[in-house]
């Protein structure tokens, strides 16, 4: 596991300010102590449990999760490092509990005051990885707001704009052939091109290999913000943008849409008449991909519950859902069965017998161990790469091949898992080839690419020309690659332009709740509640949802505290969140809080259905 040397650090000044602490009559002094020791403590096991599974801390990709929330997440699968948090928890509380409360040794009696072990816990929490990871990222997100404040307040927001603009192009197809192909595009849980280094792994990648020697493959595919974890890797494949979330920290679950402003592959495709299939074995709620997909013209959506019931021993399934045996199977049915309508489609997969940190390979794999079997995640490529290759070499075999373009991409970099330490000794690069009948020659491409560009340069292999978002065609003009290049170092200051393609809406007519179907509208959209939707003096929105509603300890009145004074807020939740704002309201129900800033209105408890006027929010937030 890659630990950063100043963790050791702060557990070492944690354990010393432990151990010299001396316990005095003060109640303000003592409890002041222990709070220090419980932040600290709580961010050790916060960037531990977010390192296991990112290996590399706190991250966007973990900001995302925890944003969007974990609904549909294979916790399962984690039953060991629950327990094992669990067990740190007791351990160490008990421990403390014994040293602080023991009777302090010579030492300790040697220091004249109780300063010192105070300075060891706040540097101890200094050194504190996740308060390291966070400050990261708050500055990173301060620079990127700086530059919004400073290009406005100068008179430049315009001429930034327009930069974002020219090097977003808008998406559009151009039939270049007659016949235009079908498309399946495969992403591989985390199996990322790094694997196929020979000298690292040798013999671990074999059938992909032979795949490749027959493909257009992209070598230099690097991992760019906002495209590191499965969603985003999907979004920046097809939509050609990163993702970016608001900066306002909502949980988008909530939204009626995903991206909607934003046009991706499939609302291209989909324009020119293709049938669009998505087979995933998750759940479709984690992350929001079923959103995302429906979003942008699929036709047929599937995931965890959806395939499940297709499959003849419906006890056969890991912690995330179906294994990739089953799904594979599924889907080379359908490929066959959209083949034989004669209809052009596109046919989306997502694996997952390669999810982090040790992968979960599937009962077909039980006799194919790489090596020595010692390294999990390894045996679990090992068995991705026997059953991609088996299934696209079943697709090439089939009287449709002709007629079909088959691409594999990794949908991210792998996340922690058992091969890190390996992985982390080479330069990272995701895995893109491009397979299409007839071709017995590989075609090897070096240029700088990232996920973005996917979309882009499929294409061509599908008989269209055409952009989409800020991904380029790789095999396109060497001028190219100066974009490429330049979209790779700014996409975060583009952040706020980015953001608008979630599309929020403006309050022109109304806003009307209904309880008992638990929505909010907003003229002609819906959303979920609880929601705390803030609006500005011309009721132009931005929302705020629960992260995970099942779990009250996640509370959405925390954001209404910080609403700003220029800013107006309709708050819908439980009214014993309700109450904290309005101590007169009662305990059941939802109750809804009109207010500017922290100037709130009586809370309402609500019944059925209700309806504001723009005209009355207006009044109500005294605008």
């Amino acid at each position: 596991m890659n630990i950063p040397f100043y963790f050791y650090s702060s557990v070492f000044l944690y354990v010393i300010s432990v151990i010299l602490y001396k316990k005095k009559s003060s109640f303000l002094s003592n409890g002041f102590f222990y709070i220090l020791l419980l932040i600290c403590f709580i961010l050790y096991l916060f960037y531990g449990v977010a390192n296991y599974f990112t290996g590399r801390g706190i991250d966007d990709s973990v900001i995302f999760h925890l944003k969007y929330g974990l609904q549909g997440a294979g916790f399962s699968a984690y039953t060991t490092l629950i327990i094992k948090v669990i067990i740190i928890i007791i351990l160490t509380s008990i421990l403390l509990a014994v040293v602080l409360g023991q009777k302090k040794h010579a030492i300790s009696r040697l220091i004249p005051s109780n300063r010192l072990p105070f300075i060891f816990i706040i540097t101890a929490l200094v050194l504190n990885p996740a308060t390291i990871n966070m400050f990261d990222l708050t500055v990173n997100e301060a620079k990127a707001n700086r530059i919004i404040r400073h290009s406005t307040l100068f008179g430049e927001d315009s001429i930034n704009k327009s930069e974002f603009a020219k090097y977003y192009r808008k998406p559009y197809l151009k039939k270049v052939s007659k016949k235009n192909k079908n498309l399946v595009l495969i992403y591989g849980e985390g199996l990322e091109r790094t694997y196929f280094d020979e000298t690292v792994f040798p013999e671990l990648i074999q059938g992909l290999r032979q795949l490749e020697a027959k493909s257009t493959y992209f070598t230099n595919i690097k991992e760019v913000a906002g495209t590191g974890w499965t969603i985003g890797g999907m979004v920046a494949s097809q939509c050609g943008l990163p993702l970016f979330t608001p900066s306002h920290g909502n949980s988008m679950s909530g939204m009626d849409s995903f991206l909607a402003s934003a046009v991706c592959l499939g609302d291209l495709l989909h324009e020119e008449g293709y049938e669009l299939v998505y087979y995933g074995g998750a759940d479709l709620a984690f992350a929001g991909k079923g959103l995302f997909y429906g979003t942008h013209k699929f036709d047929e959506i599937c995931g965890r519950q959806e395939l499940l019931p297709r499959i003849a021993d419906q006890s056969y399934r890991s912690g995330w859902g179906l294994y990739d045996d089953s799904l594979l199977d599924l889907a080379f049915k359908r490929f066959m069965e959209l083949s034989a309508v004669k209809k052009k489609f596109g046919l989306f997969l997502l694996t997952l017998d390669t999810h982090h940190p040790e992968g979960d390979p599937s009962q077909s794999c039980k006799r194919r161990i790489y090596r020595d079997g010692s390294n999990p995640i390894l045996n679990a490529v090992s068995c991705s790469d026997y059953l991609l290759t088996k299934f696209v070499s079943k697709i090439m075999e089939s009287p449709y091949a002709d007629n079909t373009v088959v691409v594999i991409v990794s949908d991210h970099l792998s996340l922690r898992n058992t091969a890190s330490d390996l992985l982390n000794r080479m330069a990272r690069r995701n895995l893109f080839m491009i397979l299409e009948s007839g071709t017995n020659e590989a075609r090897k491409i070096e240029k700088l690419g990232s996920t973005l560009d996917i979309g882009t340069t499929i294409l061509p292999f599908i008989g269209y020309e055409g952009t989409i978002g800020l991904g380029r065609n790789l095999l396109g003009l060497d001028e190219t690659m100066a974009d490429i290049k330049y979209i790779q170092d700014h996409l975060t200051s583009w952040k706020t332009y980015i953001s608008e393609f979630w599309n929020f809406p403006k309050i022109h007519d109304f806003i009307a709740i209904d309880i008992d179907q638990k929505k909010l509208t907003i003229d002609d959209r819906v959303f979920k509640i609880p929601i705390l939707v803030e609006f500005d003096a011309d009721l132009q929105t931005n929302m705020k949802f629960e992260f995970d509603i099942t779990k009250k300890d996640r509370k959405l009145i925390n954001y209404v505290r910080d609403v700003t004074d220029d800013k107006g807020f309709i708050f819908v939740d439980y009214c014993d969140y309700a109450a904290l704002l309005d101590k007169n309201v009662g305990h059941n129900g939802y109750c809804m809080v009109i207010g500017r800033g922290q100037n709130y209105t009586k809370a309402l408890e609500l019944y059925g259905k209700l309806k504001i006027t723009a005209e009355d929010i207006r009044k109500l937030a005294a605008f």
